[in-house]
Parts: C-alpha cells; sequence; structure tokens
C-alpha cells in the first residue's frame, strides 16, 4: 500500500478539488436524466473549505490529493431523535486507496461528530 497522509484543505487544493468534483457529476450524470450536459458546480467549494462550521479535508500521497471530504453537523429534522446530526459529502478517493482512506475518513469523521455532537 502507498502512504498518505491526510489534512485539512486549503484554497490551493482547488486546482485538484474542481476536477474532483466534475468527476462526481459524471459519475452521477447517468444515474440522472434530470442532469444537464453542460459543466456543473454541486457545491461551492471555496466556501466550504473557508467556513468555520464545516471539517474539509484531503488524503496526500507523494504531493498528490488521493481523496477529499467534509463534514458538517447539521440540524436534524423534527421528527428524529437527536436535533443534531452529521452529513458527509464531496466524498471521493483515488481507487488505488479506496480501502484504506475510507476506513481513516470513516474513523476520523466518528471522532468528530461524537465531539461536536449530535
Amino acid at each position: 500500500m502507498r502512504e498518505f497522509s491526510i489534512k485539512t484543505a486549503n484554497l490551493p487544493d482547488l486546482k485538484t478539488l474542481l476536477p474532483f468534483e466534475q468527476g462526481i457529476v459524471e459519475a452521477e450524470r447517468p444515474l440522472g436524466s434530470f442532469l444537464g450536459t453542460d459543466k456543473l458546480h454541486y457545491y461551492k467549494t471555496p466556501e466550504l473549505i473557508s467556513s468555520e462550521n464545516i471539517h474539509f479535508i484531503v488524503a496526500v500521497s507523494d504531493k498528490e490529493l488521493v481523496a477529499s471530504a467534509y463534514l458538517s453537523i447539521e440540524n436534524s429534522k423534527h421528527y428524529h431523535k437527536k436535533i443534531k446530526h452529521s452529513y458527509i459529502g464531496f466524498t471521493n478517493v483515488n481507487p488505488w486507496f479506496k480501502e484504506h482512506i475510507l476506513r481513516c475518513l470513516r474513523l476520523i469523521f466518528k471522532k468528530m461528530s461524537t465531539k461536536k455532537g449530535p
């Protein structure tokens, strides 16, 4: 397995994160006939990175971003047991790292969710 590290995303990472977003769009396009054929942006990525309420992380291997995801703590619907819940988005992982990075992200986000609440 190639080694990787996890870090908080920053604005210079946008040059890689924006193509990651297009990869997510292309993967979902066949599932949603309502999606247009033009370049789409699901996320306001610079705002996600800069937000104090969102923890946006990336995995790096050999100075290259190989994965991304963010965690936000959101208010739950009135019919849920807990008043807040964790939401994970912008998940994109290089297939070579998938098993190990997803396990690592799950542990990090679980710890953060427990610490910040729901």
